[in-house]
């Protein structure tokens, strides 16, 4: 997945050379490949395990609450989330606790 970071000195997105794995346990979505996405969600714990050479590797992971797919235009959520679906798209301030 390309990740970009958003770097305040060029006022850009950069891409990223980390990568990140997002787990949205609805699966049913239009992203494909080469599609740009958004994502809101939780960041947890790294997976971590051995890459084709042994070598011991790890990424993040996000467990992903909302989608928002730029080739089709189309947003996606989970009911249980879909208040804080709605600030996310709307662009309100999200608080630390969620609300």
């Amino acid at each position: 997945m390309l990740v970009q970071e958003y770097d305040s000195n060029s006022d850009n997105y950069i891409t990223s050379n980390s990568s990140l794995f997002v787990s949205y346990p609805s699966g049913k979505t239009t992203v494909a490949d080469g599609h740009n996405v958004k994502v809101l969600g939780y960041i947890r714990e790294p997976a971590v395990g051995k890459n084709v050479f042994g070598a011991r590797v790890g990424s993040l992971v996000m467990d992903a609450i909302a989608l928002y797919d730029s080739f089709t235009r189309y947003p996606f959520w989970l009911s249980r989330d879909e208040e804080l679906f709605n600030k996310w798209r709307t662009g309100e301030p999200l608080t630390a606790d969620g609300t």
